[in-house]
């Protein structure tokens, strides 16, 4: 008995299993599992093969019409998990040949980006995929699935998708136009890239619900489509345009940057178009200069060269392009990069020759470029106009405070560079006798402004100094400083400057101005931290309001010195109202700050503010100060101002270890009249046109023209 029900039980199996088996499920197996091979034990016979489903050999599936449903039958000689993987795969595959099929006859547009929109549309629509059936195949060890896909549901899915898709394009083309009409280029391409972005799938879904339904009718109304996006991408690149508006065709004739600025104008559609980054760059020559900008509201975009390099080149060329980088950066481009191709090749070009020195032998370019630097900083604030009269009162050694012969080589240099200066008369003046000051040689002389100077020779070269003051007041204009490598001097001006004693001009001794100076350019070789003293702007008139800003990277000890043109100084920190100089590290100060109640209003006199900031580790300021009345004043001419420049002077000149620090601006002050500063330039070609007067010969003066 037991015998007949192990034989009868897997016969009946095999029935209800093959009754199954039109349906969902695995032939010959628990579904999800591996079959068994079946035997019979009364059957003597060899089993024929199982028959496959008609599904299987390409027939369709009897339950499942392809009127009704996409399907997909799948392959794996792994399990059945792999061969329903494999079902959905070729569910898919077909449905995207299909779908390629139909978008050729409809569409023109770059197949690689479609087949990438394609690709993750299909992927989505086949979120509904179920799996319907399965066999094995024993003899072969082959698993197959049947995956099908109801059309009625996917299509609803498609038609959703391309309803919400163009509901959205309407207000996105609108927000586009808006901003092109306003001439806001770059937001109108975010826009319209972000329409085409979206609009992208419209042709891939409308292509599945032709396939899915077998219709030739689209899911929806016409509507905006990713080429009306495209076309306006293009309408807007190719309405975009650099002109030049200033700057091209500049001769160079001073060492140093280009006079006039260099200026393009972003225009769109013939109106100046704001907030377009453009980049400048040589293309021909070398040179410093300032190479990303912006356009401004007015359509501009201005750079300025700083330093002229490669000056063997007579002509330098600089072009002015769209910073495709940028650009595309903030558009966050992918393949659409295509669109904004054009751009790349939008340029305007500057052009500018150079006009080679006439320097005479045994100068090295670097000294002629120092010393030129030194005399186009020290002209630079002459006011325009006329031609006013400028001499040399002299150059000082520091070391030994007085003129020696390298001095007078120096003021050969200074003056032959002067001479070319546009639209000044350079008039000759004696050296200063002893004692004498430079400000009473140049009234003497007839001097409407006088150049005065020092050096002193360092380890790592030499040190250039030179200030522009006005005959009449004695005010300081102008301040220079400049630098030269020792290899860069000539061996035969090397040897003076090694030589300082020789017999010279006897020393005209210290005083206020000399320790004034000497405090102004003292600076510590190795400083150990950092501190910055600035302003809002480098130019003023009497009458304006100024704030100082004090900032160190350690905590220190401050004290902060504002030099007026007339010589005279003002401690303005510390100061009544902040009487310990204690600053901490990486805080801004302001002077005057909010708890001052009073602000600072500019009285002048007009010329050149010398903001000057010293730093210790060590408590206290340098000096003793009265801040009786707010501020401590140090007035030139007086024993007690004398006596306070010398001490600090002094100190921070001998001072060189590093616990000390120091920071240096400058801003210049207008009187009743504004003009532009820097009108007046040292051109290259420096051998004198006319003799300049000797004072005393003739009696007159030679304008150089």
């Amino acid at each position: 008995m037991d015998t007949m029900r192990i034989m009868i039980r897997p016969a009946v199996f095999l029935v209800i299993f093959a009754t199954l088996s039109g349906c969902a499920g695995w032939s010959g197996a628990v579904r999800g599992a591996d079959p068994a091979p079946v035997a019979a034990a009364a059957q003597t016979d060899k089993p024929r093969p199982p028959k496959p489903p008609a599904w299987v050999i390409g027939k369709g599936h009897p339950a499942f019409s392809a009127n009704r449903y996409l399907t997909g039958v799948g392959v794996s000689g792994k399990n059945a998990v792999s061969a329903n993987e494999s079902a959905r795969s070729e569910l898919a595959k077909s449905l995207k040949v299909k779908i390629r099929s139909v978008m050729r006859d409809v569409s023109t547009e770059e197949n690689t980006r479609l087949r990438l929109v394609l690709e993750t549309q299909v992927d989505t629509i086949l979120e509904g995929v179920d799996i319907k059936d399965g066999w094995y195949d024993p003899a072969k060890k082959v698993y197959y699935s049947f995956a099908v896909l109801r059309r009625e549901l996917a299509a609803a899915a498609v038609r959703d998708r391309v309803a919400a898709i163009e509901a959205r394009l309407p207000e996105i083309m609108s927000q586009g136009r808006k901003h092109e009409a306003a001439g806001e280029v770059v937001d109108a391409l975010s826009h319209y890239l972000s329409g085409y972005r979206a609009a992208a799938p419209l042709l891939p879904l409308k292509s599945a619900w032709r396939v899915i339904t077998r219709s030739s009718e689209a899911p929806a109304a016409d509507s905006l489509s990713a080429g009306d996006f495209a076309s306006r991408i293009g309408e807007v690149v190719h309405g975009l345009n650099l002109s030049v508006v200033s700057g091209d065709g500049q001769v160079v004739k001073s060492i140093g940057g280009l006079r006039q600025p260099l200026a393009v104008r972003v225009n769109f559609k013939a109106k100046p178009a704001q907030g377009i980054p453009v980049v400048f760059q040589f293309e021909q020559g070398a040179g410093e200069l300032e190479t990303k900008k912006v356009s401004g509201a007015d359509g501009r975009a201005t750079t300025t060269v700083h330093n002229i390099l490669a000056l063997e080149e007579k002509n330098h060329r600089i072009s002015a392009r769209f910073d495709y980088g940028r650009i595309a950066s903030r558009l966050q481009l992918g393949p659409e990069e295509k669109f904004l191709a054009p751009l790349r090749g939008v340029k305007a070009v500057f052009n500018y020759s150079i006009k080679t020195p006439e320097w005479g032998p045994g100068k090295t370019l670097a000294w002629k470029k120092g010393v030129t630097d030194l005399v186009n900083q020290v002209i630079r604030n002459i006011p325009p106009g006329g031609s006013p009269t400028v001499g040399i009162t002299g150059f000082k050694d520091l070391r030994l405070n007085r003129i020696v012969p390298f001095s007078r080589i120096l003021r050969e240099d200074f003056k032959t560079i002067l001479v070319q200066a546009e639209n000044l008369t350079v008039k000759e003046v004696p050296l200063p006798a002893a004692g004498q000051l430079p400000q009473k040689l140049a009234k003497s002389a007839g001097l409407d402004f006088y150049i005065s100077g020092s050096y002193r020779m360092e380890r790592r070269g030499l040190e250039l100094r030179a200030q522009l003051a006005e005959t009449a007041t004695g005010h300081i204009l102008s301040s220079a400083r400049a630098r030269i490598a020792r290899s860069e001097i000539y061996p035969g001006d090397l040897a003076e400057l090694e030589n300082p004693a020789l017999p010279g001009t006897p020393s005209s001794g210290g005083g206020y101005d000399a320790d004034l100076n000497k405090l102004i350019f003292a600076r510590p070789p190795h400083p150990a931290f950092n501190v910055k003293v600035w302003v809002d702007q480098t130019d003023y008139r009497v009458g304006d309001t100024i704030t100082f800003n004090i900032q160190s990277d350690r905590d220190c000890y401050l004290t902060l010195l504002d030099i007026g043109s007339s010589g005279d100084v003002t401690v303005i920190f510390p100061n009544k109202y902040r009487q310990n100089n204690f600053v901490k590290a990486g805080t801004v100060y302001q002077i005057p700050g909010p708890g001052y109640g009073f602000k600072f209003d500019i009285q002048g006199p007009p010329g050149l503010e010398r903001i000057k900031a010293v730093a210790t580790l060590t408590p206290g300021a340098p000096i003793e100060l009265d801040l009786e009345k707010g501020f401590h004043s140090i007035e030139r001419g007086t024993t007690r101002g004398n006596r306070d420049i010398k001490v600090m002077a002094d100190r921070f000149s001998a001072d060189k270890n590093s616990a000390w620090t120091q920071a240096y601006t400058e801003i210049f002050i207008y009187g009743k009249e504004t003009y532009f500063r820097g009108s007046r330039k040292v051109p290259l070609v420096l051998k004198p046109k006319k003799p300049i007067d000797m004072l005393g010969t003739l009696g007159r003066e030679e304008k150089l023209e």
